[in-house]
C-alpha cells in the first residue's frame, strides 16, 4: 500500500514538475518514430492507465501527463484511454483486483479498450 500511494505522487510529480523526466520521455517517443519510419510502420502510442491514474484525474480534474501528451501529438498517433475509462461506469468492473490500484485490466476492461482502439484507429 504505501509503495503504491508513493508511486501514484511519483507519477504525478514526474510529469507535472520534473522537466528532465518530460524531456528524457518526448526523446523516447521520437526515437520510437525514428524507428518506425526506418521499419515502414505507423506508430501508435496508447495511455494505458492504472485505476488509481484514473481516480486521480476524476477526482483532482487534472490530466497531470498534459504537457507530456502536448509535446508528442503531432508526433505519432496518440491514444488516451483516460477518456474512455472517465466515462465508464464502475472502474471496478475494468480492473481485476479488487483494491484501489486495479492491477490489470479485467476481460470487460480489455474488450473496452479494444473497442476504442479499435474506433481510433479504423475510423
Amino acid at each position: 500500500k504505501v509503495i503504491m500511494d508513493v508511486n501514484l505522487k511519483l507519477r504525478v510529480d514526474l510529469y507535472k514538475y520534473d522537466q528532465y523526466a518530460n524531456k528524457l520521455m518526448v526523446s523516447l517517443v521520437d526515437e520510437f518514430v525514428a524507428y518506425s519510419k526506418k521499419m515502414k510502420f505507423k506508430p501508435v502510442f496508447l495511455l494505458m492507465p492504472q485505476k488509481d491514474d484514473v481516480s486521480f484525474i476524476k477526482r483532482k480534474k487534472e490530466f497531470f501527463y498534459k504537457d507530456f501528451m502536448m509535446a508528442i501529438k503531432d508526433k505519432l498517433t496518440v491514444v488516451d484511454f483516460n477518456h474512455t475509462l472517465l466515462k465508464a461506469g464502475n472502474l471496478d468492473d475494468l480492473y481485476s483486483d479488487d483494491n484501489k490500484y486495479g492491477g490489470h485490466y479485467s476481460k470487460l476492461g480489455n474488450e473496452l479498450l479494444a473497442k476504442t482502439l479499435q474506433k481510433r484507429l479504423f475510423h
